[in-house]
């Protein structure tokens, strides 16, 4: 399984990639606008994995973008922004978000572990 990992802060891209390297193969950029740049190939993922607070563009503006060429790519939200987290299911059906996530990996490796089971059935 192939996964787009959107993450500003090195450290946390760094543990995320450890902790679902069992189940997929990730790509990891800076920001919204890296991100973007790969909608032209964003067919290749099976998943994206999208931290919301970045530099240059956030997560949703960056899911804004997809959303004009892809509706089906499925998306989850990893983040620590309150004010989504808060109000996941608006979010959810606003941006066409699978999943949002507080920053908790045992929940997100759970996430990643199921959709790559669903993936091989």
């Amino acid at each position: 399984m192939k996964v787009l990992l959107l993450e500003d802060v090195s450290d946390m891209a760094r543990v995320i990639k450890m902790a679902l390297s069992e189940y997929c193969e990730i790509t990891h950029v800076e920001n919204g606008v890296e991100g973007a740049r790969l909608i032209p190939t964003i067919e290749q993922f099976d998943l994206i994995i999208s931290d919301n607070q970045m530099p240059r563009m956030s997560g949703i503006e960056f899911i804004q973008e997809l959303r004009r060429f892809n509706k089906g790519t499925p998306v989850v939200m990893f983040t620590a922004d309150d004010k989504i987290v808060m109000n996941q299911e608006q979010y959810k059906k606003a941006y066409d978000i699978q999943e949002i996530f507080m920053k908790d990996l045992s929940k997100l490796e759970h996430f990643v572990r199921m959709k790559k089971k669903s993936l091989t059935m």
